[in-house]
């Protein structure tokens, strides 16, 4: 019965372990969108691909028109990892590449007009410029005060449970 607890606990610590690794926040885009000076028709699907692979994609729902500006806003959404911020994304209608690229970043919401022009594939780079650097702010000098991690918190409450439930059943 021991072993029993002793494996159920380590399967819940390494499903805890897991849980801490958050992911970058996704890069969206939103904006107007032409071939050769006319508006893209409404049902046209977009893609972003990075080197190829596609990240992410959206259909228009109006002409000329890809995604909103309202937070709940269909957006064309790039779900990336780390290992892809700073790499070069572009986008694409069937087999015709729009003129902007952008640098990835994680966590931004971009106004981005694609224009898909014969010649101009590829050559506007509509990244965002990063804020400058605004300074860090005085803090007052103390001691810092600590917490405990999440995990931890919670793989002790864990085994304080089992270790609850195990003297329950021998009593």
């Amino acid at each position: 019965m021991k072993v029993t607890y002793g494996i159920l606990i380590l399967c819940l610590a390494g499903v805890v372990t897991g849980a801490m690794a958050v992911p970058p926040l996704p890069y969206e885009f939103y904006g107007t969108c032409t071939i050769d000076d006319e508006p893209v028709p409404a049902g046209t699907e977009i893609v972003a691909k990075l080197d190829g692979t596609v990240l992410g994609t959206i259909t228009t729902a109006e002409a000329g028109r890809y995604g909103d500006t309202g937070t709940f806003d269909k957006r064309l959404v790039v779900n990336t990892g780390e290992d892809t911020i700073g790499k070069t994304l572009d986008f694409w209608i069937g087999d015709r590449q729009a003129a902007q690229t952008v640098t990835l970043q994680a966590g931004e919401s971009q106004e981005l007009n694609l224009l898909f022009e014969e010649g101009l594939e590829g050559t506007i780079d509509a990244s965002l410029t990063p804020q400058p650097d605004m300074g860090t702010p005085e803090l007052p000098i103390g001691p810092i005060p600590t917490k405990a991690p999440l995990g931890g918190v919670i793989l002790l409450s864990l085994l304080g449970a089992a270790l609850l439930v195990g003297l329950a059943r021998r009593s």
